[in-house]
């Protein structure tokens, strides 16, 4: 279990420090350029928005893997009856982990990325 909240964090990591300095920049510019009703003056070093969203829904696919091997581990994050606290307590956090980055990957990969992939193409062709 170690191993996989190791890796997990680190990707994690990785993967929030990839949306603030690349994705989150580039919808910035298109959100300016749709609301100002403009083409996008920025140019994007990846080309289309949609390519750094493909490897952020990639990242978000095995983040849902770590977390579906840690459930299993953990037998659905039910603490053996003779469970210390600290573990008992490790087991909610991850069940609210798993909740959470649930919704957030639910609410990027149905939302935020196809309003944004929308916007881009509507700006581009301006």
């Amino acid at each position: 279990m170690e191993s996989i909240l190791v890796a997990l964090k680190a990707e994690l990591l990785s993967h929030l420090e990839k949306e603030e300095s690349i994705l989150f920049p580039l919808m910035q510019s298109i959100y300016d350029a749709y609301d100002k009703k403009t083409p996008m003056t920025v140019v994007a070093h990846c080309g289309s928005v949609n390519n750094p969203i493909r490897r952020m829904e990639m990242e978000h696919d095995e983040a849902g893997q770590a977390l579906r091997e840690l459930r299993q581990l953990s037998k659905d994050f039910q603490p053996p009856s003779d469970a210390c606290n600290s573990y008992r307590v490790l087991l909610v956090g991850l069940q609210a982990l798993e909740q959470d980055l649930h919704r957030h990957i639910h609410l990027e990969n149905a939302v935020l990325h196809p309003l944004t992939s929308r916007m881009e193409q509507e700006v581009s062709q301006k």
